[in-house]
């Protein structure tokens, strides 16, 4: 049995609570799609909205030395911190731009979806790792691959081919769309031929549109070895997540219906999940957890009565 992808998997949750058919449908899989990248970029953004560490991503630029601006990952919304690290990634330095008035001029500053900097002030060798908030607007798709063929895990990083046609959704043809999301592998056949339905996820480091490549940060492992090898490029998902994206596109689908009581029960639902969401989100994303009353490095006894009932 193959495990069942976040777009198959919330495209079939859609039409169930909304009662859309699969045959003769109004609505088709990639008009649900849409819908679906949609709703996921808007709560994305409400969950980065009220925390105080929000989900975040983060791209690494090598400098060469001569070129003065660098195209940024389109999906980058708010630069939460920008610092110099080493070929492996090791923290140098916070990158401090200077001011717009600085007599030296400006070393390096974000404008747009450019990074522009001083190639005189960096060397080939200085990497700039750029951490941002990402705005969730790739295209996201599923696809089958030769895994054979289309891995290839000889260098620094393991570099994928995607599939030239997903089966669902679609190829982002965007330069670097892909940094910051999932690669989820779903499937593989192995080299004995036997489907093996087994889960692995990656964060993609960067992508290539131009040869339809994605790098990501992690070994695989196992490495994929057969000749069909089903994955798809998804968000950083929660369960809960999963679930009320769908209930967001079904009232979506409900309304534009104009069928108010299936619209009232779902909105309903979507509420309930809404705070479901955000009270795991809250607790889930903070630095330290909660601790008892007087335990802290303050407290001069070295330890601390606690009321059991």
């Amino acid at each position: 049995m193959s495990q069942s992808g976040f777009l198959t998997r919330t495209i079939a949750r859609v039409r169930k609570t909304t009662n859309e058919p699969t045959v003769n449908a109004k609505y088709d899989d990639d008009d649900i799609i849409l819908e679906i990248q949609s709703a996921y970029a808007e709560l994305l953004a409400e969950l980065n909205r009220n925390s105080k560490e929000p989900l975040s991503a983060y791209v690494d630029i090598t400098m060469d030395g001569s070129t003065p601006a660098w195209v940024l990952p389109p999906t980058m919304g708010a630069i939460l911190n920008v610092t110099t690290v080493t070929s492996n990634g090791d923290f140098l330095s916070h990158a401090i731009p200077s001011s717009r008035y600085n007599a030296m001029g400006r070393n390096w500053r974000i404008s747009g979806n450019f990074l522009f900097v001083d190639p005189d002030l960096y060397t080939s060798s200085t990497i700039f790792r750029i951490e941002f908030e990402p705005t969730g607007s790739a295209e996201l798709h599923e696809g089958t691959i030769d895994a054979t063929s289309a891995i290839v895990t000889t260098g620094d990083y393991p570099v994928i081919t995607l599939a030239a046609i997903p089966t669902a959704g679609a190829l982002d043809t965007r330069d670097n769309a892909y940094a910051g999301s999932i690669f989820r592998i779903l499937n593989d056949t192995g080299g004995s031929g036997t489907l093996k339905p087994y889960v692995q996820e990656h964060v993609i480091k960067s992508s290539d549109s131009e040869n339809r490549t994605v790098t990501i940060w992690t070994d695989l492992s196992p490495t994929p070895g057969g000749t069909t090898m089903t994955y798809e490029i998804a968000p950083v998902l929660d369960s809960i997540l999963d679930k009320v994206i769908a209930v967001k596109v079904s009232r979506w689908l409900v309304s534009n219906e104009g069928d108010s009581r299936r619209f009232k029960t779902i909105s309903q639902q979507y509420i309930e999940m809404m705070r479901d969401m955000r009270l795991r989100f809250g607790k889930r994303h903070k630095f330290a957890g909660g601790k008892v009353n007087k335990d802290g490095h303050a407290n001069r006894r070295g330890f601390v009565f606690e009321k059991h009932i």
